[in-house]
């Protein structure tokens, strides 16, 4: 609400009655919905497959930036290399899972977790990289 309230844009007021929608539609299902025991995996695969996608879209749109204006910005190595950890222990748990079962996990990890490889790399690139001096130097020149 309060991006919308402070965009005053389309996309915000948009993004917001459908989240708002989304939100109250679940509450309404959770108390005279049928039970979706029986759907459950379904669900649960599709939401962890959905979030891959999210997050590789997120990433990826990071490393471009990263590229494009040869800063790191205020992406934070440590930060980058805790989520990285983290998904080499959801990769771990998901091996354990079995590859039958623990596949949407492995794929959502396995995702976040080249991204964020990708990520580290760049900070390195933009401290030795030519390329990376010549973008930083354009944007200002």
């Amino acid at each position: 609400m309060e991006i919308m309230m402070d965009r005053k844009s389309a996309r915000s007021i948009v993004s917001f009655v459908l989240s708002a929608s989304g939100l109250l539609l679940a509450v309404i299902d959770l108390f005279y919905g049928e039970s979706i025991s029986y759907k459950g995996k379904v669900i649960s695969t599709s939401i962890i497959l959905c979030v891959s996608v999210l997050i590789a879209q997120g990433y990826f749109h990071q490393i471009r930036l990263i590229y494009k204006s040869g800063r790191t910005g205020a992406v934070d190595l440590k930060m980058s290399q805790f989520i990285f950890m983290m998904d080499i222990s959801t990769i771990a748990f998901a091996l354990t899972m079995g590859l039958s079962k623990g596949w949407p996990l492995l794929v959502l990890a396995v995702t976040s977790g080249i991204t964020k490889l990708v990520i580290m790399y760049l900070f390195k690139w933009v401290a030795v990289s030519p390329i990376a001096a010549k973008h930083r130097n354009a944007r200002f020149s």
